[in-house]
Order: structure tokens, then sequence, then C-alpha cells
């Protein structure tokens, strides 16, 4: 059990990691845009490739921050139907759908690594690149961020269950 614990920290202080970097990211994004209005309009000499690496640095935002946000309950929860339940009925409920969505993003995660590998093999690039970047290695935090969110709803799943028998 004490490693089960610790193990838990130790993911724990990972996805608070990730949630720093994250909001890292979006201080760079806006330095970038930033940067990129200041040259456009004092210099006329805008950056090309501010849009594109902007864009790909939100999927890094919204994969490193699912896993964090639903550890912290901030998803969006529509919880008409189990208002109304006993809180060890709720629980078992909750522990139901957090193991199903556990299964269902593992799924996507396991499709999504398909998809990175290949495109990565492949070379595959976005149709309006500037820089001519792979798309596959801007799609690997889609699939740890998958993978961790998973692993969040499974640990989510397990405390609910837990719930539900005492």
């Amino acid at each position: 059990m004490k490693q089960l614990m610790r193990k838990g920290i130790i993911f724990n202080r990972f996805l608070n990691m990730q949630m720093y970097f994250a909001a890292a990211i979006i201080g760079g994004i806006m330095l970038l845009i930033c940067t990129d209005v200041f040259l456009r309009y004092a210099l006329n000499n805008p950056l090309g490739w501010t849009h594109e690496i902007a864009e790909l640095m939100l999927v890094w935002i919204v994969s490193l921050g699912m896993a964090w946000l639903l550890r912290e309950e901030g998803h969006i929860r529509v919880d008409i139907l189990t208002s109304g339940f006993r809180p060890k009925n709720r629980a078992l409920v909750n522990a139901v759908t957090s193991a199903l969505s556990a299964v269902a993003v593992l799924i996507i995660t396991w499709y999504g690594l398909q998809r990175t590998l290949s495109a990565i093999q492949q070379g595959y690039e976005q149709s309006y690149s500037t820089l001519h970047l792979s798309i596959g290695w801007f799609l690997i935090p889609l699939v740890i961020g998958c993978l961790l969110f998973s692993i969040q709803f499974m640990e989510r799943s397990y405390a609910f269950f837990q719930s539900w028998k005492q």
C-alpha cells in the first residue's frame, strides 16, 4: 500500500510539473505573438511562423493539462441524473463511468500512438507548413497526455470504488 501511495505522490508531482510547463507555454505563446505584432507594425517585418507554432503549442497545452484538470475535478460535469442519488450510489456510478472513460481514452491513446509513429516514419507535413515540420513530432504530447488522462481516470475510478465500498 505504501508503494501505491508513493507512486501516487510521484504521479501527482508529475502532473503539477506538467501544469507549470503548460503555463510556461502560454507565457511563451504570449511573448511570441507580442513580438510578431511588434515586428509587423513597427518594422513591417513579421515572423512568418508565429501562427503555426502557436497553433501547435495549443495542442501541447491541452495535452499537458487534461489529467491535472481531472485530478482537480475541473472538467465540466453534467450531474442532473446523479445529483438525486444517494452518495453511495453516486460513488458507484462515478466509479463505473470513470473506468469506462479510462478504457475509451486508452483506445484513443493506442490509435494516437499508431498515427503518430506513422506520421514520424512517413514524414507527414502540414499542408500549409511554413517550417516544413513533421506533424508527428507535435502529436507526441497528445499521446502522452491521453495516457496520463487514462491513468488519472483509473485512479479516480479506484477512489470512487473505495468510497462506494465504505
